[in-house]
């Protein structure tokens, strides 16, 4: 009789052992997933619903968002950067070929070179 509620314990803690392991290993592929989603920049809250999601899961996918925005952010001041660096290009090279025009019809006049009549002038 002893042998036997051994085996019955045995039996059901290695129930209880195969039942805890199969929802670790769950776990894990779940989050491996969502990491891997998020090195191909396809990760996206609403694939996992809130009822499954352990506080392990749930961390993850806090840092997971807070990992994407940074990057939309980081996207959105690169764009900002590329924009006032093309501006500043503009402003600077419209006076410097003015610049350019002046000093080469300097020389011309220099030179002694006649200057082409300016339409309406």
């Amino acid at each position: 009789m002893i042998i036997g509620a051994a085996a019955c314990i045995a039996a059901a803690g290695y129930g209880w052992y195969r039942y805890f392991a199969a929802k670790e290993k769950a776990l894990l592929h779940r989050l491996e997933q969502m990491i891997l989603d998020a090195r191909r920049g396809c990760f996206h809250a609403d694939d996992i619903s809130e009822y499954e999601i352990s506080a392990l899961e749930n961390e993850w996918r806090r840092f997971l968002e807070d990992s994407s925005k940074s990057v939309q952010e980081q996207e959105e001041q690169k764009h900002l950067v590329q924009e006032l660096i093309s501006d500043n290009a503009h402003q600077t090279i419209t006076p410097v070929s003015s610049l350019k025009l002046y000093t080469e019809l300097l020389k011309e006049a220099d030179t002694g070179q006649v200057l082409p009549k300016r339409q309406g002038a």
